[in-house]
C-alpha cells in the first residue's frame, strides 16, 4: 500500500480484514514526534473563563498538531516578513490610483502630530489623509520612483524615520540626472512638496545606528501624560510603552530594522471626494 489518500481510505474501510492500527496516530499525551507531531503549550490567559465552562487550565492541555499538515500560518511566525501597511486613503501598489471606496479612519494622533508641524512650518490647511507605513530590515531597500498619486501635489509630504539609519538619495526628474545621498537617522523628518515630489527617490540601503536614540531618556512618561486638558495620546498605552517588559518586544524590533511612517493630503483645499 502507497501513503496517498486514495490508497489509505480504501485500506482503512475495508471490512474483510482486521483493522491495522499500527500506524494511526493516537491524540494523547505519549505522541511521538517521529509520527510527524509535536504538542503546542499554551499559557492561562484566560483562566476565569475556563471555570466558568468547566474546563482545565490551558496549560494543562494536550494540544498537538500534524506538522507535515501545518494549519493556518501564524501570524507571528509571518511577523518578519511584514514589509508595509497603509492608514487612511489605502495605496494601491499596483495601479498607483487611490479609491473612495478604499479608505479607514486616519489616526486622530498622528493628524494632530502632523497639523502641529505643519503649522510651525507654515503650510498652512495641511490636511493628512493617507499614509504608509515602510518596514526594512538589513537587507532592504526602496527603488527609485517618485511621489505623484495625490490629486494635491503641492502639499507636503512628511516622512518620519525610526530605528536603524538610512541613505536616502533624491535626484532630478530622471533617474540619469544627478542625486544626492543623505544619512537619515532615527527621529529625522523629511518633508518633500512640489519639485521635491515628483523628483526620484529612494532607499538603497538600510545601515546601523550609531546610537539608540529610541531609548533616550528626555522624554518623560510625566510629560507626555500630562495633557488632560487636551487629550492627545491614550495614557493606557503611555504606560504599557513605559512598562519594561511591553517594551521589550518594541526594543528587539527597531535595533535590528527601520521603520518609515510618509503621510501625505489626497485631496485638493476644498474638495471633499476623489469622486467630486
Amino acid at each position: 500500500m502507497t501513503n496517498s489518500f486514495r490508497d489509505q481510505f480504501k485500506f482503512y474501510k475495508r471490512k474483510d480484514t482486521p483493522l491495522d492500527m499500527s500506524n494511526i496516530v493516537e491524540i494523547d499525551d505519549r505522541m511521538n514526534p517521529e509520527k510527524c507531531t509535536r504538542r503546542i503549550q499554551f499559557e492561562d490567559t484566560i483562566e476565569v473563563e475556563n471555570k466558568i465552562f468547566g474546563m482545565k487550565k490551558a496549560s494543562d492541555w494536550f494540544v498537538y498538531q500534524i506538522s507535515c499538515v501545518p494549519g493556518n500560518v501564524n501570524g507571528i511566525s509571518t511577523l518578519k516578513k511584514l514589509r508595509w501597511a497603509t492608514f487612511g486613503y489605502h495605496h494601491n501598489w499596483n495601479t498607483k490610483v487611490y479609491s473612495e471606496s478604499s479608505k479607514s479612519e486616519f489616526p486622530p494622533d498622528l493628524k494632530r502630530l502632523c497639523h502641529c508641524l505643519a503649522d510651525i512650518l507654515n503650510f498652512k490647511n495641511f490636511d493628512p489623509q493617507a499614509a504608509i507605513l515602510n518596514l526594512y530590515n538589513f537587507g532592504s531597500s526602496l527603488s527609485g520612483h517618485t511621489d505623484h498619486s495625490e490629486v494635491n501635489l503641492e502639499a507636503p509630504l512628511f516622512s518620519f524615520s525610526f530605528g536603524q539609519s538610512a541613505i536616502f538619495l533624491i535626484g532630478g526628474k530622471t533617474v540619469e540626472e544627478n542625486a544626492v545621498p543623505l544619512l537619515i537617522e532615527s527621529g529625522d523628518i523629511i518633508i518633500m512638496s512640489q519639485y521635491s515630489r515628483l523628483c526620484y527617490h529612494g532607499i538603497p540601503r538600510i545601515i546601523a545606528a550609531n546610537k539608540e536614540a529610541w531609548n533616550s531618556s528626555n522624554v518623560t512618561q510625566n510629560k507626555l501624560s500630562n495633557n488632560s486638558h487636551d487629550k492627545i495620546f491614550d495614557d493606557d498605552i503611555i504606560e504599557e510603552l513605559y512598562d519594561s517588559k511591553q517594551w521589550t518586544p518594541y526594543n528587539e524590533y527597531v535595533n535590528k530594522n527601520r521603520i518609515n511612517l510618509n503621510i501625505r493630503q489626497v485631496l485638493l483645499p476644498g474638495q471633499q471626494s476623489l469622486d467630486i
